[in-house]
């Protein structure tokens, strides 16, 4: 078994999209997974299992629920990889300017190569294998750098994680690995 961590795109935002967690968790344990937890509302979930698709996560919730779900799955060492990696340690303290947006597959270098880092300053943007991270100067509310921006430059739907959410779903997979562990 292998902790992995979903990370379901607008969820429960502004009243769209409503998935209570209660249920999604139940839902994935009736279909097989072990070990199912979510973070805050907005559809973190951690979970064990041999493999993990996105597909079928994404199949479970419109089954179930009805919503056409774009979902992302990282392993419990890729999400420790992506912390690892920070291209902007010096934001760590200011978890909540700090995003990943993670992406459904590699972030296509060229895409980045014609990005305008000028017309987006103050904020910053940085490639990571399967995720972007942006440092925003004033948040991301204020930003011109939305999902949109990003989303384009992939050119698939990402989905976004401040770095408190980040290192919190760390912290659970840690936790769901250490369940797993033989004593």
């Amino acid at each position: 078994m292998a902790t992995f961590i979903a990370l379901l795109r607008g969820v429960n935002v502004g009243g769209h999209n409503r998935l209570p967690m209660a249920d999604l968790r139940a839902s994935l344990e009736r279909a097989g997974f072990d070990r199912v937890a979510t973070y805050i509302q907005s559809g973190n979930v951690v979970l064990t299992a041999p493999s993990c698709d996105p597909g079928r996560i994404g199949a479970i919730i419109a089954d179930d629920f009805g919503l056409d779900i774009p979902v992302v799955v990282r392993s419990a060492d890729e999400l420790r990889a992506t912390v690892e990696a920070n291209p902007f340690p010096e934001m760590a303290s200011e978890p909540k300017q700090l995003h990943v947006f993670f992406c459904p597959g590699p972030v296509p270098s060229e895409a980045l190569d014609a990005f305008d880092h000028a017309a987006h300053h103050p904020d910053r943007l940085a490639p990571g294998d399967n995720e972007i991270y942006v440092a925003y100067h004033e948040g991301m509310g204020t930003s011109k750098l939305t999902n949109a921006v990003v989303d384009r430059l992939v050119g698939a739907p990402t989905t976004a994680r401040n770095w408190t959410t980040v290192r919190k779903l760390v912290d659970l997979a840690g936790a769901a690995d250490a369940a797993d562990a033989p004593s």
